[in-house]
């Protein structure tokens, strides 16, 4: 199902690779309860870099994400614009996220773009995600 905040998708871009990207910003605005759901995006080998931190496999990538939402109580993404890479299984992604915090606090704007590159199988999974953003 089409993510409402995934926009601007490149139409050379493979309707299983579009899905993929839509489940992942969608699994990304899930708290706590949806872990598991945003682990089981990638192969059992992939490696997510988060600004200067890098995590390989599913036990690292879900610790990360665990540790992601200790202070906050909510996410939206919004994917602004998808685009083909050099390869079919390659994207490049750009938007913007809202953390809410447990504090009450809310950081609104946050800018980020992010590369993809999926496994290739038919039914694709992440194997490289790279997403590069500035903390205000």
């Amino acid at each position: 199902m089409p993510n409402p905040n995934v926009m601007n998708v490149n139409d050379s871009i493979s309707p299983k690779v579009v899905s993929l990207v839509n489940r992942l910003y969608a699994a990304s605005d899930v708290g706590p309860v949806g872990h598991q759901h945003y682990v089981d995006l990638y192969t059992p080998d992939a490696t997510l870099v988060m600004g200067p931190s890098t995590f390989n496999g599913h036990e690292a990538i879900l610790g990360w994400r665990q540790k992601g939402w200790e202070a906050v109580s909510g996410r939206t993404h919004v994917c602004q614009g998808v685009f083909a890479g050099k390869n079919p299984n390659e994207v490049m992604m750009y938007g913007t996220v809202t953390y809410d915090m447990k504090d009450g606090t809310r950081k609104e704007g946050i800018e980020w773009s992010a590369h993809l590159l999926t496994d290739g199988e038919p039914e694709p999974k992440i194997k490289f995600y790279q997403v590069y953003i500035t903390l205000k």
